[in-house]
């Protein structure tokens, strides 16, 4: 039996590594079109959950029951608009059909009730306590909804500069925020009494 050249056998191992390479490619092309597949079918469920007109939340367990014209018309920037408008997310429901939020369900009608008119009935919340407005502000700030969490907590109005004098007598106006010098009057400014301005 002759014996096999070394360059005869150098092109049957890169032959039998040619061989494994193209099962590996071949694996992972595999593996793309099953994941291909997966995503159609992904987004297939999604067009079919956009005809349906009610929606169920599961809030914590508890259920409500709303119009998906409801929650796609929430604000931009809420998480509502961004799960339910078709924007790229994707938010399958439960084995029963609701969609469920790892949120107290407490106050979350409040909630839907401003999702359905923009607004939070006033009178609801005069008798609503402290603590529980906090709730709804933090419940508010969870899913993105910015206007109801300042209809709760309005944020405070920037306070006004205030003029102090330093030792020579010139008028140093600062910003209330972080104590800046905004505008100078007057000659050199030797010293700045800061507990004057902090004292206002």
């Amino acid at each position: 039996m002759s014996k096999k050249s070394p360059l005869l056998e150098t092109l049957l191992t890169l032959e039998d590594l040619i061989g494994e390479e193209k099962q590996n490619i071949q694996g992972q092309w595999d593996e793309l079109n099953m994941e291909k597949k997966a995503y159609e079918e992904m987004r297939e469920k999604v067009g079919k959950l956009t005809l349906k007109p009610m929606v169920t939340l599961s809030i914590g367990g508890t259920v409500f029951k709303t119009r998906l014209h409801t929650l796609q018309n929430a604000p931009k920037e809420s998480l509502f608009a961004q799960l339910f408008s078709g924007t790229g997310f994707t938010f399958e429901p439960d084995e029963d059909g609701s969609f469920f939020f790892d949120r107290d369900g407490t106050h979350f009608r409040y909630i839907l009730n401003y999702l359905r008119g923009g607004i939070v009935n006033q009178t609801l919340l005069k008798d609503v306590s402290q603590s529980t407005k906090h709730e709804i502000a933090c419940e508010a700030h969870y899913y993105g909804l910015t206007h109801l969490y300042e209809m709760i907590h309005p944020p405070e109005p920037p306070k006004p500069p205030h003029a102090v004098f330093d030792k020579c007598g010139s008028k140093l106006t600062l910003s209330q925020e972080n104590s800046r010098i905004i505008k100078s009057s007057g000659g050199q400014c030797l010293y700045l009494y800061l507990y004057l301005y902090l004292r206002v």
